[in-house]
């Protein structure tokens, strides 16, 4: 079983300072928050974590699941920092755990921003994801890297921005298969539709206009249950924002922290 200590993190800012917590998307890790880590650190205590199984964190498939991940996750955050609720930023399959967290200890937040990524998936999302999980198990990372960037980029980012999808591409390829797909499997089941009313914090909730992956719709769903929350569309940008249009989502989340900080 996994626990705090399992778990890789960076951290950087002024001390004392509002905390602020960043967990990044599938099959990446903590490094691809960089452009927000530069300009949120200036004035926040950014801590930002590798997901059980990505990075320099330990983790199996048999580790991987929403529960395992929320707590160990929560646990991380508190043995990081110990000093009041901190304010709790997820990306994609990170905006999931982030809920989870939301939901689970309450108190250790004190707002939340979720980015591309949804409180529950169709059926025919879900029926994909498996499908994800099995070539993953059947073939290597090899076999998912062309269904994961059709859906994470834009078609002119994948034609203009080569060095993004290069990095991209050497993360995947060097992540283990078999938790790869444990993930997808996570990720099909998920769901917390109904719970979300439970959270209170306020809540920040971006999608890029073109997500395809957790649509816009999603991104509303998620507003339209969450009591105290705002959505913000980042024009022309697919599913992993954040890499396609750094500034424009920074922007939002800091504009957000600074109000939310009071």
């Amino acid at each position: 079983m996994l626990d705090a200590t399992d778990i890789n993190a960076i951290r950087t800012g002024p001390r004392g300072a509002a905390p602020v917590v960043l967990l990044h998307s599938a099959g990446l890790d903590l490094t691809y928050w960089d452009a927000q880590i530069e300009v949120l650190c200036r004035d926040h205590d950014v801590i930002a974590l590798d997901l059980p199984g990505h990075g320099r964190s330990h983790g199996k498939a048999q580790d991987i699941s929403i529960e395992n991940m929320s707590e160990v996750m929560s646990a991380a955050i508190a043995r990081l920092h110990t000093e009041g609720p901190v304010h709790l930023v997820g990306l994609s399959v990170g905006g999931l755990v982030a809920q989870a967290i939301a939901l689970q200890h309450p108190r250790l937040l004190c707002s939340l921003v979720l980015i591309d990524t949804a409180a529950s998936f169709s059926a025919a999302g879900r029926g994909a994801m498996r499908e994800r999980a099995e070539a993953a198990r059947r073939g290597g990372m090899d076999a998912v890297l062309p269904g994961l960037f059709a859906h994470w980029f834009m078609p002119e980012t994948l034609v203009r921005r080569p060095h993004l999808v290069d990095r991209a591409t050497k993360t995947l390829l060097h992540d283990d298969p078999d938790v790869h797909a444990a993930l997808w499997e996570m990720i099909a089941a998920f769901d917390v539709a109904d719970r979300l009313g439970a959270i209170t914090v306020p809540t920040l909730v971006l999608v890029g206009e073109h997500d395809s992956s957790s649509p816009v719709s999603c991104a509303q769903h998620l507003c339209g249950m969450i009591s105290h929350s705002r959505l913000r569309i980042v024009p022309g940008a697919a599913h992993l924002s954040p890499l396609e249009s750094p500034d424009v989502v920074t922007g939002h989340i800091a504009a957000f922290l600074q109000e939310a900080t009071g």
